[in-house]
């Protein structure tokens, strides 16, 4: 208990020594010239202290904002601008309370919007539930005060396209500041619910967004917006008029700022207007893909081309991946088309029939052969692989876009087409419209901190197209209408390019289209009854297979979506659970404090009363005048409260200093040992690692000699193999005969030469290739004996030493316990002194006291010089 009352005295002195020097000067200047109204400085100094110890709403938003906690602070933040007062108080960290300046509660309700909006931006790749979380903070403060009609996302959508005509506050549209702040925040709102799948209410938020917006730029978002929420329902139409509109105010916006010579825009701006330009251009490839197909290769290099030299080149990839796919999936139909002729004039040529009447010929009235398509099959593969960036490089009037079918349109109306929200719009740019170019106020968290969020507006891209998912579900290679246990992992869009097929080799075998051809025109044999009976059984058997397998698949697959929900609803109460704790936490600090600074004021007064009635009742029993009185009394206590502080703190610092070294000398020690394990440890792995790599180059180069060795062996005997073969083929028998009499006789002669010779050698170094085996094993044998010796005297060494060592080890643990013991003897000794010696001085104190009592009123009595009771309250009230 004693402990946690020093604690709590550390924490509040530097206020309680404050406060109790700003009383003793009051009391000194109004003691000087007689007058006892210094209470109402006194209460002024009391209030000062609160609204300085006081912690407000916004500094709660900056400490939490701080520890990582953004919606707790945006929170905080929303009950400071609920607060009663016409003005707030924006108190910075570590600034004096005389030196905050007020500001006007208009100026934080737009920086608490462009906040929100900001880490909504900040929070959409982590969470799309926090992201929504931040934009209907929003929402909701707009609603309070008349910005936007109520319920905007709870009402249905007729409901809301009625309410929203009503009659709001003129007043309140006309600032451009607050118009640019609601236009922001139903843009984000739309591309969260295009993430989302809610297509109508997207759209009527972006509408909605579009009637408040004023910036140019503000407005080519949103209508790009608007061109992702149009092309996920594949009305090509309104996305090409869209990105249409989007163009035609940049061309009118060029041409008035050529007319006009007043009208300058940054350098930024103008990067951020041609990305949106290169997006529109992209928009518009897309729509054309099924619309004309020509012009959609044109908008595509025009996209590229506006993002040459963009600083966004990051952006740059989705636009040249998706012109890529659109151009091989162009390339690879024009093939498809061009092959057709080919296939039944192989069907013919097997036949042995001419070119048929009722095929024509492909473009350019002649049939090429089939050598003529394979050379054109590998022309157009190179162009494939080569940077097409004209239209002029493939025939694009071949090519028909595949039908969208209804379950393809279900697909990507449901699923989408894998979006990508790229952030835009930076918020020293978003100042400058909210509060223009002179702006005399600054942020109230802190601008290093609000300088990272760089972005404070959405715009919503795809990075695949109905042509592509089209393509897929033609190709085989996506099936929409069938699950397994394995879809959750599944990738939702393509990363990569369609890989065309390889060149098929020619073959003896026809191809399905031909032998379709020919079954056609000669009839199959009939089967026999034991094979159709035999084929029966054996699709009967695999049908139950199938079957057993498919319920094993399916059992797995909702035993692992049960798993998915559970983890799912675990984790949302997990969050829930967090949420409400820290809501706990600062509940209960705020009731803290309040409780602390109640205690503080009570304790306050009851001691500026004490003191007061003393100082009264000084001056009535004492002949000697009060001021020279009190002001001996109070320089002697300040100076014993001096030279006590300055001893214990000098005392403090030394024992700090001793414990500082001792420490530093331990990890010294330590660092010391580790560095010398972790040396050897390295070492041997190097060691090792060098070995090894030796080994396994010395494996690999015999390996490789090897192989050039049997390489250049059957290179000679297939050239001898050859020239045999040939000259038996062109009937030259007799340099065929004279080769083999020839060479057999060699062959001989050089089996014999090879024993002999081998005998002669064996028969002389016989003798020294044995020695130098022997030498060999006795030294491996040896080398072997050493290692396993020097490991077993290492082990025995060590046990040895530890044997040795036990004794002291075990007597230098109990002298540091026992050193331990006596340290710690010794500092409650020294507790125990400072705390009588308190004691002793407040019993001193109290005796003294009471002693001058008695003598004054002794000597009162003496004098007959007795007075009537005195209160402090009869002169207070």
């Amino acid at each position: 208990m004693f402990a946690g009352t020093l604690a709590v005295s550390y924490r509040t002195y530097p206020f309680i020594c404050w406060f109790f020097m700003s009383l003793f000067e009051n009391i000194r200047k109004h003691l000087s010239v007689g007058m006892y109204s210094s209470l109402p400085s006194i209460n002024r100094g009391v209030v000062e202290m609160n609204a300085m110890t006081d912690e407000s709403y916004l500094q709660k938003a900056v400490r939490l904002y701080t520890t990582s906690k953004s919606l707790l602070a945006m929170k905080a933040y929303e009950r400071a601008l609920s607060a009663p007062e016409g003005e707030l108080v924006v108190v910075q960290p570590l600034m004096p309370f005389e030196y905050c300046s007020p500001m006007p509660r208009d100026v934080l309700f737009r920086y608490f919007l462009l906040h929100c909006n900001a880490f909504s931006v900040g929070a959409i790749e982590v969470s799309n539930a926090l992201a929504e979380d931040f934009l209907r903070l929003c929402l909701d403060n707009l609603e309070k005060r008349n910005y936007v009609q109520k319920d905007l996302l709870t009402k249905s959508l007729e409901d809301a396209r009625e309410g929203n005509s009503y009659d709001g506050d003129s007043a309140n549209l006309v600032d451009e500041g607050i118009s640019f702040l609601i236009s922001i925040t139903l843009n984000n709102l739309g591309c969260l619910l295009i993430r989302s799948g809610d297509l109508d209410r997207a759209i009527f938020s972006l509408e909605l967004a579009l009637e408040y917006a004023i910036p140019q730029e503000l407005v080519r978002i949103i209508l790009l917006n608007m061109c992702a929420v149009h092309l996920r329902k594949c009305s090509f139409h309104e996305v090409r008029a869209a990105a249409m509109e989007v163009c035609e105010e940049e061309r009118l916006k060029s041409e008035e700022g050529t007319s006009d010579s007043s009208v300058h825009i940054a350098e930024s701006n103008k990067d951020l207007n041609r990305l949106l330009i290169a997006f529109a251009y992209f928009n518009m490839g897309i729509a054309g893909e099924y619309l004309f197909p020509p012009d959609a290769e044109k908008y595509y290099a025009n996209a590229e081309t506006a993002m040459v030299g963009n600083p966004y080149q990051q952006w740059s990839k989705i636009i040249e991946a998706t012109h890529r796919r659109f151009q091989t999936i162009v390339q690879k139909r024009n093939d498809a088309v061009v092959r057709q002729p080919s296939v039944v004039t192989e069907a013919d040529t097997l036949l042995g029939l001419e070119w048929p009447a009722c095929v024509t010929p492909p473009a350019g009235g002649k049939a090429r052969t089939s050598m003529q398509v394979s050379k054109t099959g590998i022309t157009k593969g190179k162009m494939r692989n080569s940077a097409i960036s004209t239209v002029s490089d493939f025939r694009i009037d071949l090519f028909k876009p595949p039908e969208i079918s209804e379950e393809i349109r279900w697909t990507i109306l449901h699923k989408g087409l894998g979006s990508v929200i790229i952030p835009l719009i930076g918020s020293k740019e978003a100042e400058e419209y909210i509060f223009g170019a002179a702006n005399a106020y600054s942020s109230p968290l802190p601008s290093v901190a609000f300088g990272s969020l760089t972005c404070v507006a959405m715009l919503s891209l795809w990075e695949g197209t109905p042509l592509q998912i089209v393509d897929e579900a033609e190709g085989g290679r996506c099936a929409f209408s069938k699950r397994s246990v394995w879809s959750l992992y599944y990738p939702h869009s393509d990363e990569g390019s369609i890989v065309p097929p390889g060149k098929a080799k020619p073959s003896l075998v026809p191809s399905p289209s031909v032998a379709g051809v020919v079954k056609s025109i000669i009839p199959v044999p009939p089967l026999s009854e034991k094979t159709i009976n035999d084929a029966l059984r054996n699709v009967m058997v695999l049908k139950k297979v199938l079957n057993s397998r498919l319920a094993v698949l399916v059992q797995a697959e909702n035993a692992f979506e049960e798993k998915w929900m559970a983890t799912l609803m675990v984790k949302k109460a997990l969050i829930a659970f967090n949420f409400v704790q820290d809501f706990i936490k600062l509940r209960e600090s705020m009731k803290k404090s309040k409780l602390m600074q109640e205690v503080l004021e009570r304790t306050s007064a009851r001691r500026i009363i004490r003191f007061l009635r003393v100082v009264l009742e000084a001056k009535k029993y004492t002949e000697a005048p009060v001021q020279p009185l009190m002001r001996i009394r109070y320089f002697e206590g300040k100076s014993a409260v001096i030279l006590q502080r300055t001893a214990r703190a000098w005392l403090a610092r030394r024992k700090l200093q001793a414990l500082r070294a001792e420490k530093q000398t331990e990890l010294l020690r330590i660092v010391k040992i580790q560095g010398l394990y972790r040396g050897r440890t390295t070492r041997k792995m190097f060691i090792k690692y060098r070995e090894g790599r030796q080994k396994e180059l010395s494996i690999r180069a015999g390996k490789e000699r090897c192989e050039f060795a049997a390489r250049q062996i059957q290179s000679a005997y297939r050239r001898h193999a050859l020239l045999l073969s040939t000259w038996l083929a062109t009937g030259q028998f007799k340099r065929y005969i004279l080769h083999h009499y020839r060479y057999s006789r060699e062959h001989s002669a050089t089996v014999i030469q090879k024993c002999f010779r081998g005998f002669l050698i064996r028969r002389d170094f016989g003798n020294v290739v044995r020695a130098r085996r022997c030498y060999g094993r006795n030294c491996y044998r040896s080398a072997l004996l050493n290692t396993i010796a020097t490991k077993i005297q290492a082990i025995f060494r060590g046990y040895a030493a530890r044997r040795r060592l036990r004794m002291p080890l075990q007597q230098l643990r109990l002298k540091r316990s026992q050193e331990e013991l006596d340290r710690n003897k010794h500092l409650l000794h020294k507790t125990a002194i400072v705390i009588q010696c308190a004691y002793r001085r407040y019993a001193s104190r109290k005796i003294y006291a009471q002693l001058n009592a008695l003598r004054d009123r002794d000597r009162l009595l003496r004098r007959n010089r007795i007075y009537s009771a005195f209160r402090l309250e009869d002169q207070l009230y």
